[in-house]
Order: structure tokens, then sequence, then C-alpha cells
């Protein structure tokens, strides 16, 4: 470990379309990634198992860590499950800068990497892993996680703006990818209504997102959807900001909130001012304006969030729905790590989870409208349902856990997170969406074979009748076909009239078994192929 104040790592998750040609599979899009120079894989060797990147005895460790069955999620040994990768290594570590304007000030960031991870369930998560070494006050981290994480302007009103003025990546010797939100702001605050309709996509994201994923490649990521082939359109999944994991060194600071008074009750949970600045840390608040100004409020939530195994140890970790941050005074530096390489690869995977059950919600309220009361259910529809329960089953076994590790700390830090994502809740909610699912598809398949069915019995009973009546239906179809003869006189007449009713009857049931089989196989060959369709 080096002097860093603070360590951020920002992470973003996305989903992806390709307009012109339908969703892009998630082998294409690795792919996509493959051929690009600019970025290289960065999943472990497979002959091997060890991570490229990783000191041999660092990744040892960490590979123990977790189950064999975790592994696949994290890592992505086959890469049927994710795909990593990482940018320009050699032009951005310990060269790049991420750079963050608000107002006068400016905060430059030591940008180490520039990562993706790219999930089988749809997902992409965007990583910028930064360190600071130049803005040694809790204000300051508050201040770089804050505007450092907003990827779009929540609001638009250029007096009061409350996300960056200007996020810029410069990767010397690569390029400069930059985001200019004050000047967009302000060039569309002041238009017409529909001036303003034309200018601003409802859908807007930082540029600096779109042109990182495009560097190099044939094709260019969009936030507004199009027909063109060659645009990938990207959208967020979770929030219209990263997902935030910070670590902070500070000594004056962590004893100040482990510190204890009378009772012993820990002085972040009884000092007004220093609950309200570690609730403004987890929560990601600006400095001095916390978002949560019920004292007995921001007590239970820090009660909640606040991991406390080693708070007797100068370590406080906490796990948010926005953040996972770690406050140390800097006596054990093992342990950032740990935060660096363990736990924010606990965090990605819980995003990941979260990120594809929002997904499956998506596409199951999607196939619902299809199949929404008084509307005929199509066997697309029918097959929709299958194919996502299949995803989810997948999903299911090899992306979302009960629990990752033996290790108790990363047991409870693991239900942490899923209680902070609302993991229980929403898989609980998606199983039960599924379910309706597919009990109504089932119902809808069931009156599909009954109508069929119907349809055989009419067809059935209008035989039966013909058969009834089958002496006139000889009769006609003699006549239809020109088979009948009226007899003239004696036994030969007769005998005319007799061969010509039994060819008419014997024509009459073939053309009758000819039209049932030939129903039959047409259905069947009809439902087999729009089946498969």
């Amino acid at each position: 470990m080096n002097d860093a104040y603070s360590y951020h790592t920002f992470i973003l998750p996305l989903t992806w379309a390709s307009e012109g040609r339908g969703n892009m599979s998630y082998d294409k899009l690795c792919k996509l990634f493959r051929k690009n120079s600019y970025w290289k894989s960065a999943d472990p060797d497979p002959g091997t198992g060890f991570s490229n990147e990783d000191e041999p005895l660092d990744f040892y460790a960490e590979y123990q860590y977790f189950y064999p069955q975790a592994r696949g999620a994290l890592y992505g040994y086959d890469g049927q499950v994710v795909s990593s990768f990482i940018m320009a290594e050699a032009l951005v570590k310990n060269k790049a800068v991420y750079r963050i304007v608000k107002g006068t000030n400016t905060y430059e960031l030591l940008l180490n990497a520039v990562r993706l991870k790219i999930y089988s369930s749809g997902v992409i998560l965007l990583m910028l892993e930064c360190e600071n070494h130049s803005y040694k006050d809790i204000a300051s981290v508050k201040a770089i996680n804050d505007y450092g994480r907003r990827v779009l302007p929540p609001i638009i009103n250029k007096s009061k703006s409350i996300c960056a003025d200007k996020l810029e990546i410069d990767i010397p010797n690569l390029g400069n990818f930059t985001t200019d939100f004050s000047a967009f702001i302000g060039g569309v605050s002041d238009l017409s209504k529909d001036d303003m309709r034309q200018r601003i996509n409802l859908d807007y994201m930082a540029g600096f997102v779109r042109k990182l994923l495009g560097f190099g490649s044939e094709y260019s990521f969009v936030s507004n959807q199009s027909n063109n082939r060659k645009q990938i359109y990207i959208r967020p999944i979770l929030d219209d900001r990263m997902f935030v994991a910070c670590t902070v060194t500070d000594k004056e600071l962590t004893h100040g909130m482990l510190s204890k008074n009378e009772d012993g009750e820990y002085a972040y949970l009884c000092d007004s001012k220093l609950e309200k600045s570690l609730y403004e840390f987890i929560f990601i608040d600006i400095h001095e304006k916390c978002s949560c100004q019920d004292r007995g409020m921001r007590k239970k939530l820090l009660s909640e969030h606040v991991y406390e195994r080693w708070l007797d140890n100068n370590s406080i970790y906490a796990i948010a729905a926005q953040s996972i941050v770690f406050l140390t005074d800097g006596g054990a530096t093992y342990l950032i790590g740990y935060f660096l390489t363990e736990y924010v690869k606990m965090a990605c995977l819980c995003l990941a989870q979260r990120a594809s059950l929002i997904l499956f919600q998506g596409r199951i309220a999607s196939i619902s409208k299809d199949m929404s009361f008084g509307k005929r259910t199509n066997l697309a529809s029918i097959s929709a349902v299958r194919n996502i329960q299949e995803s989810f089953s997948v999903f299911e076994s090899q992306l979302c856990f009960s629990e990752i590790s033996s290790q108790e700390q990363a047991i409870e830090l693991y239900d942490m997170f899923k209680d902070s994502f609302n993991i229980k809740t929403e898989l609980e909610n998606v199983k039960s969406q599924l379910n309706g699912l597919f009990e109504t598809s089932e119902t809808m398949t069931g009156l599909g074979f009954n109508k069929m069915g119907y349809r055989f019995t009419v067809l059935g009973a209008i035989l039966s009748i013909a058969g009834i009546f089958k002496d006139d239906f000889q009769v006609w179809i003699s006549r239809l076909f020109g088979w009948e003869q009226v007899p003239k006189d004696g036994i030969e007449a007769g005998a005319k009239e007799v061969a010509t009713a039994a060819g008419a009857k014997e024509a009459l049931i073939l053309f009758g078994v000819l039209f049932v089989l030939g129903m039959i196989a047409f259905s069947a060959v009809n439902f087999v192929y729009r089946r498969r369709k």
C-alpha cells in the first residue's frame, strides 16, 4: 500500500441493446471487446487458474476465501457467466487522471484502472478505480464521492445544479474523455419549450461513459435509441449515479468516531456532529448537508448499516444501497487490501444480482403486455415465457447464491449487501411473477389444445351425421361426381346403381379419412414450427 488518503472505486451498472439487429447477445458483445486492441481480457488464466494482474500469493488467498461454486461469477473462468476486461492497462495505471470540477474546486484523482464486467444476464459493470493523494480531509472525500458518481444531471437548472460542472478522464497518449454538464445545462435552460424537446434526451447519460466503451471499436455506444446497426444502446439499470466503494485512512477521525462515553456508547451514535458526518460518508451526502434530519432515524440507520465486528479494532465498515465504505486509523494496512479485492468483488456480485432482477422484472412486464386480459395469446408469447424461465433458472444457479464463503465476516457482509440491495425481496417477487406468468401460459396452451379438440369433435360429429344420412349423401356424392346412373330397366340397371352407390360410399369414407389425417398433420407441423420459432 502507498500513502493514499482515500481510495474510490466507482461502479456503474448498465444494460445494452443493439437497435439495428435486436438485442446483441452476451457472446457477441464480449467478442466485440476481445477484438478491440484497447481492451484486454482480465479473466484468470484458464491453465493455471491465476489472475494475470494480481500477485500470485495475494490471489491465492483471495481464491481460497470464496466457495468453488461462486468463483465462476466472481472471476469468470469459463466465460459463461461473466467476462472481465481492462482498458489500456499500460497507459492508464499510475498515469491517467479522473478529474472532477465543481465551482472553484477541482479534484484530481489518480486513475489506476478502467474495468468492465459483462454478465450473461444482460448487465455491464463499468468500474473506475481511483486513488486520492492530495485532498486529506473528509469534506473533500464526500465531495469526490458525490460529484464523481453522477453520470447524468438529475435536474436541469443552471442556478441549482447538484452534479459536477465537469467530469473528465485524461489518459496520456490515448485520449481525453469529458462531459461538461455545466455547458449542457446552460445551453438548454434558456431555450423555448419546443427547442428543449428537440435538444434534451430523456435517456441522456455522461458522454465520457459512452466514449470509453466505444473507444477503438467499429460500434458506438449511445444513450438514445436508433436503428443504426453500428450503434449499441446503453442505459443505467439501478440509478442515475454510480455505486461507490471508498476507504479512508484518517487516524484522528477514526479515533474520534470510536471514542466512548461513560455508558460505553460510541461517539458516532451519541455525538450529533460525528453522527451526521458518518451518515454523510455512508450515504454519499455533501459535507454538512446531511439528507436525514431526524436524529432517531439517523441512529437507527447507522445501527443497521455499520458493521460492528471490527469497531474496537479501529475499523468502521458500512454498507448501504449507495456504497460500501471503510474508515480506518491505518494501523492494519492489509485490511485496505482486503477491502479493495474481496469486498469490492462481493459488491460487484450483489450489484449484478440486483440489476439482473430489475431486468427480469422488465422482461416479465413486456411479456405480460401480450398476455393481458382480452388479448389472444400466441405461441410466441408462450415461448417467451419458457425462455425467461430458463434464463431465470440459470441466473439462480450461476449468479444468485445464498452464501459465497464460509468465513464468518464474509457471510455477515454478504447478508448486509443483500439486505441493503433488497435482493431477497426482489428475488421472491420475480419468482412469484414468473409463476403467475407460467400458470397463465399453461392455461392459454391448454385452451389452444381444447380449441383444437373442439374442431375435431365438430368434424367427427359432421362425419357421424354423414353416416346416419349415408344413403342421401351417397346419392349426392354420386351426382356431384357424375357417378350416379339412372336405372333404365332390368337387373343390369339395378346392379349398376348399387355399384355406383357403393363407389360413392367408399369415396366419401376415403375423403373423410384423408381430411381428418390432413388436419391432424397440418396442426401438428404448424404447432411444432411455431413453438420452435
